[in-house]
């Protein structure tokens, strides 16, 4: 799982697609890409979303405490 800013919409003129475009969207597949079986796989942003205070204006409200396992650091295909 990742965050940020995305570009959608809905793309053709006779077989109608909806897709998704950005950095963000490169960075959640290839995520996905290098994830474990039966392990979600969160980035550090979305980890820094998850965690950051709600007053500030960021972050989510919920009262639910969540526990991070380090995998370390991993290396993927630069985004082109």
């Amino acid at each position: 799982m990742h965050c940020g800013r995305a570009i959608a919409g809905v793309i053709g003129e006779n077989k109608f697609a909806y897709d998704l475009w950005g950095d963000s969207v490169i960075t959640a597949s290839r995520m996905e890409s290098h994830g474990e079986s039966g392990k979600i796989h969160v980035s550090e942003d979305f980890k820094n979303c998850l965690t950051q205070t709600p007053s500030k204006g960021k972050g989510l409200k919920t009262k639910v405490d969540f526990i991070f396992e380090p995998r370390g650091e991993m290396e993927v295909k630069e985004k082109e």
